[in-house]
């Protein structure tokens, strides 16, 4: 039976498990459980089957966050390696994984003969085609491969790529690597292949192989990545989509999970709503709005710059938030305009000439402002106080019940 593994920065944590059909019929489930692995204990599964399945993790409060993924149950035999196959690329915004035109995509490609196989892996296969119609293979690179505590960094823009690990003296073995990119069809595809260094072939014995059952990690496990550029004239939306197959040594192969990435190249659109030409108080209101592209990625976050008397403009505030309080200082003029940025990454270009301008006129003698900053708060209290008492001179606007004197009940008020 399958054995689901996982693991977590420290808790205290408890975890659930649940297994479904890929016609999301659900299969088998456990909760409660205080281990990082469980052994399925569901119904018998179909060989060849793919079943996706979400580990999910609780904090003390009930609180979860959950980790998916699938795999194609192949019943192992004597004699037979173990091959749970997965794939990672950048993730993107949302489940369509929003990205930016010009984003790298990278792609992580794992590989792994499970601690309980009977078996070494002689030959490790991966294949993978790409997109050739939106991905641009002038871009592509390889970057890392790496099994057990071998890792070979492929130098840039190398389309094929050859080279021989030299496993002796802890194993009488060589394992050359092949990897290329058809720059023709799109075919990306790695051949790592261990070899008899008295021979020059594969071992006779099915029992030697480069890659050992996962013991000891990372001893029966690799990776290899790469890299590579949407092209650069593809439409808003466009989905970009890519998994591979895993063969070791002549099991059937076994297809990763599919990796999706969406782009998004529109730029978002936003201005700040018109001010009246004075403001009376030195605390005012500052509005906005934007929109994205339809089928965009939606705004994420607006930055809105500020120049004060005709000065150079200053970054005000970034927030997702359509509105917000602008503290200024009587007699100045201020002007605003603003940046909007999706979710995708995409940022608005600044515009010619602000959206609003605005100048803080704040009537002469505003009851209670003693101190003459267009808002009536503490200070002012503290300061009519002052006057109260004789500490203080007499200042305009501090007779707040108009009866001819300053005392506690101006204070009050």
């Amino acid at each position: 039976n399958p054995v689901f593994s996982w693991s977590v920065a420290s808790g205290p944590y408890t975890y659930g498990l649940i297994v479904w059909d890929y016609s999301g019929s659900y299969v088998w489930s456990v909760f409660d459980l205080t281990t990082t692995a469980v052994t399925y204990q569901g119904p018998s599964l179909t060989q060849g089957a793919t079943y996706g399945y979400e580990v999910l993790v609780f904090n003390s409060e009930g609180n979860f966050s959950a980790v998916d993924g699938r795999f194609i149950y192949w019943q192992t035999h004597n004699g037979t390696p173990i091959d749970p196959n997965d794939k990672s690329g950048i993730p993107g915004f949302g489940t369509q994984g929003f990205v930016i035109l010009n984003t790298q995509l990278q792609y992580l490609i794992n590989f792994e003969n499970l601690k309980t196989a009977t078996a070494p892996a002689q030959e490790v296969k991966i294949n993978d085609q790409l997109d050739t119609a939106n991905m641009d293979l002038n871009t592509f690179s390889f970057g890392i491969i790496s099994f057990g505590d071998h890792i070979i960094i492929v130098p840039d823009s190398q389309k094929i790529f050859n080279t021989t690990v030299d496993l002796r003296p802890e194993k009488n073995l060589l394992v050359n690597i092949q990897a290329e990119l058809n720059t023709i069809t799109g075919l990306l595809t790695w051949n790592m292949k261990s070899i008899d260094p008295s021979t020059g072939q594969l071992p006779g014995d099915p029992m030697v192989g480069f890659l050992p059952p996962n013991v000891s990690p990372p001893e029966g496990q690799g990776y290899v990545t790469f890299r590579i550029k949407p092209k650069t004239d593809i439409a808003l939306g466009t989905e970009i989509r890519n998994k591979a197959s895993i063969i070791f040594n002549t099991n059937p192969p076994v297809e990763t999970s599919e990796v999706l990435n969406t782009v998004d190249s529109g730029i978002p659109a936003s201005s700040v709503s018109p001010l009246s030409s004075t403001q009376t108080t030195a605390d005012f209101t500052v509005s906005w709005s934007g929109s994205d592209d339809i089928g965009g990625s939606g705004i994420k976050s607006y930055d809105i710059y500020v120049s004060d008397n005709s000065g150079a403009y200053t970054l005000w505030i970034t927030t997702p938030n359509t509105s917000a309080t602008f503290t200024g200082i009587n007699s100045h003029s201020y002007s605003f305009y603003s940046r909007a940025m999706d979710n995708a990454g995409n940022i608005e270009d600044a515009p010619a000439q602000a959206d609003a301008t605005t100048t803080v006129a704040i009537p002469a003698g505003l009851l209670g402002d003693i101190n003459n900053d267009g808002i009536i708060d503490i200070s002012d209290v503290i300061l009519v106080l002052r006057i109260a008492l004789g500490l203080d001179p007499l200042q305009p606007c501090s007779d707040i019940n108009n009866d001819g004197i300053v005392d506690i009940s101006d204070v009050i008020l």
